[in-house]
């Protein structure tokens, strides 16, 4: 007697189903972007605050985003700082020496 074939459902053609997010994810993922914003903005007051006391001289990068004691924070340092830079808030150029520094 033959096997009776069974049909399986097929998935849709194009790659993998779109699935909804779970509720919590979302809820971390809002507040990590309100995180970063806040970080964002508390670096930008910090710029400011230095080039209106001081408007002819840059801050050197790496003063401003290394982290002596974690690895982790300097990255996230230099990752919030690229927002700043990116939406032309401040300037990163080279220095006499080569060096990188933030300036208006």
């Amino acid at each position: 007697m033959p096997r009776q074939r069974i049909e399986r459902q097929r998935k849709a053609p194009g790659g993998e189903e779109k699935r909804a997010m779970p509720a919590q994810l979302k809820k971390m993922e809002e507040s990590h972007q309100e995180a970063t914003a806040k970080e964002v903005e508390r670096i930008l007051r910090l710029l400011q605050t230095h080039f209106r006391n001081d408007p002819c001289t840059p801050i050197f990068f790496f003063d401003l985003v290394v982290d002596p004691n974690s690895f982790a924070r300097t990255v996230e340092n230099i990752f919030h700082v690229s927002f700043i830079l990116r939406d032309g808030l401040a300037r990163l150029k080279l220095d006499d020496d080569k060096l990188p520094v933030i300036g208006t």
